[in-house]
């Protein structure tokens, strides 16, 4: 089954590069990397705060210090008890850390237990020396790490035991909780980029409609006035562009008005001397005219190679130009030329100084002396 052409056409669209949607994109990755930094931030505070300043601690110190006001154990174990309910139950309904809270009561005198949960009881975690201050630990049981809470008073000794959140369970919440804000604040942001961008490129289309609109032969200054300063480069390089081109179109121009001028005079020649042969009666008249026409017709393909080779001289290909002493390279040519000159009878001279250097295109300076 083919896809139906306004599919392609969409597909092509789409998937054809444009810098409004790369400064989108642009935008939207930097909105991963605001979220990551952010859930960066939250993990190193959240990782300090449990390390220097742990909230279990202030809980427990408050808890204690809340239950030294009671002497009766059966007291304290109630109140224990519904603290243990209560915490767990907030625990559950907030959602945020793993498994639950444990409480246990021991009387600082006689070590007895007071209340202990049975689950507390199960997991089998000993008991830590006493301190003369708070402490968190943090030991491993059956694989699963917890942190302790561990606190005395002279009348009360308490355990607070909690299973110890993971660091990925800690960035996949937090993760999550961010991702609605930045959502939020997504519209707010990208939208004015994508306007921004849309109008900044709109002297841009309106410089292409314009050279769309030209003729071909229409060499002019493109003529915009660009009042912007990123454009100024552009339309600088075009009118420059232009200037070259209407340049090489004059040297072209000129060159075969002077091409068809030099070729003139041998057609010239040719058509006398064909015109001598036709009416001539004495053989040498004939055999003189042929020798002229010959003449004609080499300097004519002469003219002709040469402009064949001129004409393959292309801007993009011409070799960059050489220094080159002048007067010594056409001493060396004359050289070369001296046979053939005295063989026609042809005296050849040389008007120069000993030295001539310039700086100049050897192949169109050959095309030329040749």
């Amino acid at each position: 089954m083919t896809p139906s052409p306004v599919l392609c056409r969409l597909w092509t669209r789409l998937a054809e590069p444009t810098l409004v949607r790369r400064s989108v994109l642009s935008v939207t990755v930097a909105f991963v990397l605001v979220w990551a930094v952010l859930l960066g931030y939250n993990f190193v505070n959240y990782k300090h705060a449990i390390t220097n300043d742990p909230g279990l601690l202030k809980y427990g110190d408050a808890l204690l210090d809340s239950l030294d006001l009671i002497a009766d154990p059966a007291q304290a174990a109630a109140v224990v008890s519904a603290t243990n309910h209560w915490t767990n139950i907030r625990r559950r309904q907030i959602g945020l850390l793993p498994g639950v809270a444990m409480h246990e009561l021991r009387d600082s005198t006689s070590g007895q237990v007071v209340y202990v949960p049975t689950a507390l009881q199960e997991l089998g975690i000993p008991l830590s020396p006493p301190q003369t201050s708070s402490t968190i630990s943090e030991p491993v049981v059956h694989g699963q790490r917890y942190r302790v809470y561990a606190g005395q008073t002279p009348r009360w000794t308490l355990r607070i035991v909690e299973m110890k959140r993971p660091d990925a369970d800690y960035l996949r919440y937090n993760g999550r909780y961010l991702v609605p804000y930045l959502l939020l604040a997504a519209p707010f942001v990208l939208l004015p980029v994508w306007l921004s961008v849309r109008n900044g490129l709109r002297p841009l289309q309106q410089l292409a409609r314009r050279i769309a609109q030209r003729n071909t032969d229409d060499l002019q200054p493109v003529g915009f006035n660009a009042r912007h300063r990123e454009l100024s480069p552009l339309e600088q390089s075009l009118d420059t562009l232009l200037a070259r081109m209407r340049q090489k179109v004059e040297r072209e121009r000129a060159f075969v008005q002077d091409a068809a001028h030099e070729i003139r005079t041998p057609l010239a020649v040719i058509t006398a001397q064909a015109h001598v042969m036709a009416r001539s009666q004495s053989e040498e008249e004939r055999t003189q005219a042929q020798a002229h026409l010959e003449q004609a017709i080499a300097r004519t393909s002469h003219l002709a190679q040469q402009l064949l080779d001129l004409a393959a001289l292309d801007e993009a290909q011409r070799p960059a130009p050489r220094d080159l002493d002048v007067a010594q390279w056409l001493r060396a040519a004359l050289a070369q030329a001296a046979p053939q000159a005295m063989a026609q009878q042809i005296e050849l001279s040389l008007d120069a100084p000993d030295t001539l250097p310039a700086r100049l295109d050897l192949p169109a300076f050959e095309s030329i002396v040749h």
